[in-house]
């Protein structure tokens, strides 16, 4: 019995030695809401939508997202295409362009995304997307694998 409980006690002081020392970690997500956001990643998740949206919020001239899990122009997430939907149907650019500067772009992709995604009607999508309507999107891919790099939400004058 005696054995189990020094046991016990050594336990407990091993797990509390490696408790935190009351430091706290920072995160991206942590920054005020009219704070600048130096990166972006995007990952097929909610909390991409927010990041953007009050990235967009803060009236950044460029956001830069960078893509994790790669995809190519054929295979644009919903997520990523919801978001050139609204730029497209607020009048602003969605361009394609390759990062070869001696190859072209692919023209028409913004209407043909603009069909691709069914109308985003739900209340609450309208105010994540909203803030999309004062920007412009570049999604730069590779021009020999179609994969896609980077997108650039540029704010238009």
């Amino acid at each position: 019995m005696k054995t189990k409980f020094v046991s016990l006690f050594m336990l407990v002081i091993m797990i509390s030695a490696c408790a935190s020392t009351g430091t706290q970690d920072v995160s991206i997500y942590d920054t005020p809401e009219d704070t600048p956001m130096e990166a972006l990643a995007f990952a097929d998740l909610s909390m991409f939508d927010k990041e953007l949206s009050r990235a967009m919020k803060t009236n950044q001239r460029e956001i830069e997202v960078a893509v994790i899990s790669k995809f190519t122009t054929n295979e644009i997430p919903d997520r990523l295409g919801k978001w050139f939907y609204m730029v497209d149907k607020n009048d602003g650019e969605v361009e394609v362009k390759s990062t070869d500067p001696t190859k072209r772009g692919i023209p028409g992709v913004g209407a043909g995304i603009s069909l691709m995604i069914s109308a985003v009607g739900v209340i609450r999508d309208k105010m994540m997307y909203s803030p999309s309507k004062h920007y412009d999107a570049t999604i730069l891919y590779q021009p020999e694998s179609g994969v896609v790099e980077k997108i650039i939400f540029k704010r238009r004058p």
